[in-house]
C-alpha cells in the first residue's frame, strides 16, 4: 500500500508541473500584455517609462525564467501584489473572508 501511494505521489509531480506549463502558455498568449491593462490609452506614455515597467515587472527577461519565478510565487501563494495594500492578495482575501461570528 505504502509502495502504491508513492507512486502515485510520483506521477502527480508531472502532472501538476504539466498543468503549470499549460496555465502559464495560457496567460502568456492572451492578447495584450499586463502594462497595457496597467496604463491609460487615453494618456501618452513615453517609451522609457513602458521599458521601465517592463524592467519593473520582470517581462523583459526570457520565458522560462518568468515561468520558473511565476512557479515560485505561486507556490508561495503569492500570485498578486495588489498596488493600493503592502500585503500579499492572498493574505487580504483571508482577512476579508472571515466566518461573521469571530
Amino acid at each position: 500500500m505504502v509502495k502504491y501511494i508513492i507512486r502515485r505521489l510520483l506521477i502527480s509531480i508531472p502532472v501538476l508541473l504539466g498543468i503549470t506549463m499549460i496555465t502559464f502558455a495560457a496567460y502568456n498568449l492572451a492578447p495584450g500584455d499586463p502594462i497595457s491593462a496597467m496604463i491609460d490609452p487615453s494618456v501618452p506614455v513615453p517609451p522609457e517609462v513602458l521599458e521601465k515597467m517592463k524592467e519593473d515587472l520582470g517581462l523583459n527577461k526570457p520565458v522560462y525564467i518568468r515561468y520558473l519565478i511565476w512557479l515560485k510565487e505561486a507556490a508561495r501563494a503569492t500570485w498578486a501584489m495588489p498596488t493600493t495594500a503592502a500585503r500579499p492578495s492572498c493574505k487580504r482575501s483571508a482577512t476579508a473572508c472571515r466566518p461573521p461570528w469571530r
